[in-house]
């Protein structure tokens, strides 16, 4: 029994010791900081510290204080960008990773992440003109190139999407994102076999994506391939009730199948989920349910 305690302090000792370093690590950090403001490898050291571990109203302070010493250091606007965007505030994070480039027009990660925000406003054409910098000065552009690539998706220029589309499978053969766009690409452009493929590809990369199975069910409903299509619809809703519309497209494919009994079942359940806003499908649905009495 002696043995195996000793093993065991042993094994305690050595996860706790580097647990006792970086603390000590830490309080020299806030004390050299508190001491140096404008010492920036300390600062960004110690903000990223509190960054790690979601204290950003301390990693806010100490950058707004480096910033008011040094108002021309583009990585602290960036970090401070980056405070507020973890943060959610938006408006802010954007302002400062703006003033980030503007010191430094090389400084890769604020048009990288300037860029994203910019997709959650779909605001596509300046987000592809971040990206289009970030790829220029990164070390390693291959990382972008899937958000590049969807930026031109979003615009519409297709042959551009997948030549980057292509570039990020290359990069990370892992990367489900990528395979699935191509397949919805490939369907709109009525390469359903291909289609098929790529996006079957993303299903077994991440077997968890309900859009990779709403898509799937949409191309296998294309090819004719009924039973398949409904059962992916349902995977779709089983991962993500979000993914109402599978109720009605199931319902298609019933009404296809000559089986209005469930047919009316999935109209109905799409009636009952899908918000108000969708006013045109609810309308058709509707419609459709009203040919059943």
């Amino acid at each position: 029994m002696k043995h195996i305690n000793s093993v065991i302090i042993a094994v305690l000792l050595a996860v706790n010791t580097p647990q006792l370093v970086q603390a000590d690590r830490i309080d020299d950090l806030r004390q050299a900081v508190a001491e140096q403001p404008g010492n920036f490898e300390q600062v960004s050291e110690l903000a990223n510290f509190y960054i790690d571990h979601e204290d950003y109203v301390s990693a806010g302070k100490i950058l707004k204080d480096y910033i008011a010493v040094d108002s021309l250091n583009a990585r602290a606007y960036y970090l401070y960008g980056k405070v507020f965007d973890l943060s959610e505030n938006i408006g802010q994070a954007m302002e400062y990773y703006k003033l980030s480039v503007k010191h430094d027009s090389t400084f890769w990660r604020s048009y990288r992440d300037l860029g994203l925000l910019y997709d959650i406003f779909s605001d596509y054409e300046n987000m592809n003109s971040c990206l289009k910098n970030a790829i220029t000065f990164a070390p390693a552009p291959e990382s972008l190139y899937y958000n590049y690539g969807l930026s031109f998706d979003m615009l519409g220029e297709t042959d551009s999407a997948l030549f980057y589309y292509y570039g990020a499978m290359k990069f990370d053969s892992l990367d489900y994102q990528a395979f699935l766009n191509i397949g919805a690409i490939m369907a709109v452009q009525g390469k359903l076999d291909s289609a098929r493929i790529f996006t079957e590809k993303s299903m077994g990369i991440n077997p968890n994506s309900p859009e990779a199975f709403y898509n799937s069910g949409e191309i296998l409903a294309s090819l004719g391939i009924y039973e398949g299509a409904i059962n992916n619809f349902q995977q779709s809703l089983a991962l993500d009730t979000g993914f109402f519309g599978a109720n009605k497209r199931i319902g298609e494919i019933y009404e296809i199948m000559g089986d209005s009994g469930m047919a009316r079942i999935y109209f109905q359940e799409f009636l009952n989920t899908a918000p108000k806003i969708y006013v045109n499908d609810i309308s058709e649905v509707k419609n459709k349910l009203e040919h059943y009495k």
